[in-house]
């Protein structure tokens, strides 16, 4: 029987301030046990996360896309819940579950909303929450501002009504007004095994950033697509198991527009180089 009604959590939102290398690393805390009751204080949507352990994409969309910090903040407007195949059978079999990983969005009447089932990126995770929460979630009240009598102060009727409208509020430049450029510190070290955060700034934004990264000697660069914390700031993490005593070997890759630009501008023929100790 899925619940009806759910448990409020607590969500760690670090502030990312200073450079990219000190932030920490914000977590959901899940609710393990999808079978419990819960008070009815709490009415947000279920998001059930079908997994089974030792599956290798499970376990990448635990350590990478539920890590990252966005989408940890996107989570709020959920109570997330972990499902582990064998220990959950009738729940996976009442929403028709059969593959992992399957991410399940349960109404308050415990009916399925929408589901998906595969690999997400945060990226994806995001849109598909935004895109699936829509029609769940009330619309935000729409407040109109009041004009107060100090801004009005002793005018006439007449002219009060006619005062002119304050400027809009400064806005971020568009794609047009602001060249495509990458502003980023490179990262000189890093620890062995633990996580490493990447940030970069993108004036104007981007349509799509990534973070190519290897072991030096491989062929192959890994991509972690970059999600934006503001509308110019992007960020992602390599996962410490990525950060080894060989060494790391890092670009940045950005699309905007049809055009394609790399930091360093070599892209993989010359790569930034860190000493992992």
């Amino acid at each position: 029987m899925i619940p009806r009604s759910l448990r409020p959590l607590l969500i760690l939102l670090p502030l990312l301030a200073g450079s990219a290398a000190s932030a920490q690393i914000p977590e959901i805390r899940w609710i393990r046990d999808p079978e419990r009751l819960f008070p009815a204080s709490d009415q947000r949507p279920l998001f059930l996360f079908f997994h089974r352990e030792g599956d290798r994409t499970c376990d990448r969309m635990f350590r990478w896309t539920f890590a990252n910090p966005t989408v940890v903040d996107s989570m709020q407007r959920v109570v997330p819940v972990t499902a582990e195949m064998s220990r959950s059978p009738a729940l996976a079999e009442r929403l028709g579950v059969t593959e992992v990983p399957t991410v399940v969005l349960v109404d308050n009447e415990g009916e399925a909303a929408a589901r998906h089932t595969g690999l997400l990126e945060a990226q994806d995770l995001i849109h598909w929450l935004d895109e699936s929460l829509a029609p769940l979630l009330p619309p935000p009240p729409v407040i109109v501002p009041q004009t107060t009598q100090e801004e009005t102060g002793n005018l006439d009727p007449f002219f009060a009504s006619r005062r002119p409208e304050r400027p809009p509020p400064p806005t971020h430049p568009t794609d047009e007004e602001a060249p495509l450029q990458i502003l980023h510190a490179p990262e000189s070290s890093a620890t062995a095994g633990e996580d490493l955060p990447i940030q970069v700034e993108i004036p104007g934004g981007a349509r799509r950033v990534l973070l190519l990264h290897r072991t030096p000697g491989e062929l192959a660069f890994h991509e972690i697509s970059m999600v934006p914390n503001t509308p110019t700031l992007f960020y992602a993490v390599i996962p410490g198991a990525a950060v080894t005593p060989q060494g790391l070997e890092y670009y940045i890759s950005v699309m905007r527009d049809g055009l394609n630009l790399a930091e360093p501008p070599a892209g993989p023929g010359g790569p930034f180089e860190i000493a992992v100790h």
